[in-house]
């Protein structure tokens, strides 16, 4: 998730300027979109976590290939309900995600553990935005998804092999 903020933080920044609404917007659409998620796999109305992978994927496809100059041409309320959209939709599908996935768990610990490294590795990552620029941020998000999502097929796939006796 620190990944992507940071490059909607930016992305809004040049949509607003640095003001307290870019933050507003980009943090309340995150909080709300995790809850929601957390919300909907609580109640079994989550889309299955296949379906929410693709769903991540093409958030942040979308986020990489819709020119800043779209956004711009709206009017400022349009343009606020937009922004959040496009934060919050992969947000909302990663954090179904990670719910589902957490929720399998056996070790809760441990997942949330490697959750709090996976945080500050984005948060790291978003420091490449000075070498790649802040589209290639979402291009590089989409690669940390896409890595996630291979690494889940891969341990599913591990975990229905059968054991030899």
């Amino acid at each position: 998730f620190t990944l992507v903020e940071s490059a909607a933080i930016v992305r809004l920044a040049l949509l607003f300027g640095s003001t307290w609404l870019v933050n507003v917007v980009v943090f309340s659409s995150a909080l709300l979109m995790i809850f929601l998620a957390n919300l909907a796999v609580l109640r079994q109305r989550a889309p299955s976590l296949s379906v929410a992978w693709v769903a991540v994927i093409v958030g942040l496809l979308v986020n990489a290939a819709l020119p800043l100059s779209t956004l711009l041409a709206l009017p400022g309320w349009a343009r606020t309900l937009v922004a959040a959209a496009l934060v919050g939709v992969p947000v909302f599908f990663a954090a179904v995600c990670f719910s589902r996935l957490f929720a399998r768990e056996r070790y809760t610990g441990y997942a949330l553990g490697i959750n709090f490294i996976g945080a500050m590795a984005g948060g790291g990552l978003e420091y490449l935005s000075m070498v790649l620029g802040m589209n290639g941020v979402w291009l590089l998000a989409l690669g940390v998804y896409l890595g996630a999502w291979l690494a889940t097929r891969v341990a599913a796939r591990g975990a229905h092999r059968p054991t030899s006796a």
